[in-house]
């Protein structure tokens, strides 16, 4: 067993071995495909769903009501942020500013928060069709 123990915030720093498997293969997954922690507010309460990043945009839709066209006017519901912007920008808003997205460039490590923009500059830069180091 793995004592990752922290501190007292409340959470789980004990993993077994299963759990710390679970985790390393978690980690090599790409972004997109890693859970993350929905931190969308609704009426004073912080949601907590464990959400897969690529799905992120279904849970927002289904969990938060947050639906329409592209040009309407949404405020980003995540904790201590408020933004107001398009609805088509707000699940890529969430994906850079509060999952953090990385995208790192293997040749000269270079970080994008964007997988189309580390591809174009793999291929301007190094000569190279597409690049998929992320982290």
């Amino acid at each position: 067993m793995v004592n990752l123990s922290c501190g007292s915030d409340g959470y789980n720093t004990v993993f077994n071995d299963d759990d710390e498997q679970m985790l390393l293969e978690y980690a090599a997954r790409p972004v997109e495909q890693q859970p993350y922690i929905c931190g969308w507010v609704t009426l004073g309460v912080t949601c907590d769903i464990p959400v897969i990043g690529d799905l992120f945009s279904v849970h927002l839709r289904d969990h938060h009501g947050v639906v329409g066209d592209g040009k309407v006017k949404v405020r980003c519901g995540w904790t201590k942020c408020g933004m107001m912007m398009n609805k088509e920008s707000i699940v890529r808003h969430v994906t850079e500013m509060h999952f953090r997205y990385k995208f790192i460039c293997d040749k000269c490590d270079v970080i994008f928060t964007r997988r189309h923009t580390l591809n174009r500059h793999v291929q301007k830069k190094h000569g190279q069709r597409s690049c998929d180091t992320f982290h």
